[in-house]
């Protein structure tokens, strides 16, 4: 009897420990999911503002799904791929790289995420 006592005493302690311990931010952003098309314009949003700052980029051009940026190394096309859930960014002096959707952010192969990836050739 005092066995059990002791035992739902400890697993008391140990529910209110993990739940106070719980990333509750985390369960929330899973059961609001922001669709694919609000993080891809958040992510266009961002990558258009690193534009503005980069000495790079002479000039870049957004609209719904694409953003062109033309550097002086050569014009890069970013386009948001709804039906497969990525973004494809391609470009003569890179190639061309997919970034997918994986916990709420994008990244590529290597695991970089996008905005990391653009900064990065941005040189900023």
């Amino acid at each position: 009897m005092a066995e059990n006592r002791l035992r739902k005493r400890s697993m008391k302690h140990w529910c209110y420990t993990w739940l106070r311990s719980f990333p509750w931010i985390f369960l929330l952003a899973m059961n609001n999911e922001i669709s694919f098309s609000k993080l891809s314009a958040l992510v266009f949003d961002r990558i258009v503002e690193l534009a503005g700052q980069s000495p790079l980029c002479d000039e870049y051009d957004c609209n719904e799904g694409v953003v062109e940026l033309f550097l002086r190394q050569g014009a890069l096309l970013i386009i948001e791929k709804a039906d497969l859930g990525e973004i494809w960014v391609s470009g003569l002096a890179i190639g061309a790289e997919r970034f997918y959707l994986d916990s709420g952010c994008f990244v590529n192969r290597s695991g970089e995420e996008i905005v990391s990836w653009i900064e990065r050739l941005l040189q900023l």
